[in-house]
């Protein structure tokens, strides 16, 4: 009985050699162990997903909304200090003489280091602030010749006040006040011959 089951299930070399081979499996003492996700456990896994997706989003975006806020105002303090340290340059420079100060418009005459004169006015208006350069006549209060260039600035209250000195003839120094704050600035070209 063992030959018949051997011979039954090896076949022959001859029917190997011009027909093809069948085998047959046996699957009854195979275990095969079925591993599938569940609807539920999709489910499940879909939201845990979900709320750790949603935590580091939450993170992210207040931490780019954090960064790009402290970009802009570190912008904006940039920009103010060199609008700033510009009029601070051009009063330091400027001419003592009420008779090249224009108060009412706020233009003065600049002495250069090489002896030239520039006028420079500051205007404050509703668009920004402006600065002018050119020759400004001080007897009829117009420019004769003028550039005028608009500064970045984000402060709107803007005025000045000239500090005279007992004789009312010369300009000592100059309070600049901008919001709530003010900066002090004393002319530097003293006893200019212009």
């Amino acid at each position: 009985m063992v030959k018949k089951l051997e011979e039954h299930t090896q076949p022959s070399p001859k029917a190997m050699a011009g027909t093809a081979s069948v085998e047959t499996f046996n699957l009854s003492n195979v275990s095969i162990i079925k591993k599938a996700f569940t609807l539920i456990e999709l489910v499940v896994y879909l939201a845990i997903f979900s709320v750790f997706s949603l935590l580091i989003f939450g993170y992210v975006s207040t931490f780019y909304k954090k960064v790009f806020i402290d970009f802009k105002e570190n912008k904006k303090i940039i920009r103010n200090t060199i609008v700033f340290d510009l009029l601070k340059r051009d009063l330091i420079c400027a001419s003592e003489s009420c008779d090249h100060w224009n108060e009412k418009d706020f233009v003065f005459r600049k002495k250069h280091l090489n002896g030239q004169f520039t006028d420079v006015s500051w205007q404050m208006r509703k668009e920004g602030i402006y600065r002018l350069l050119g020759k400004y006549d001080f007897v009829g209060k117009k420019w004769i010749k003028k550039n005028v260039a608009k500064l970045d600035f984000d402060f709107y209250k803007f005025s000045f006040i000239l500090n005279k000195d007992i004789t009312s003839k010369s300009i000592s120094s100059v309070n600049i006040s901008f919001d709530s704050k003010e900066i002090f600035v004393y002319l530097r070209n003293r006893r200019a011959n212009l």
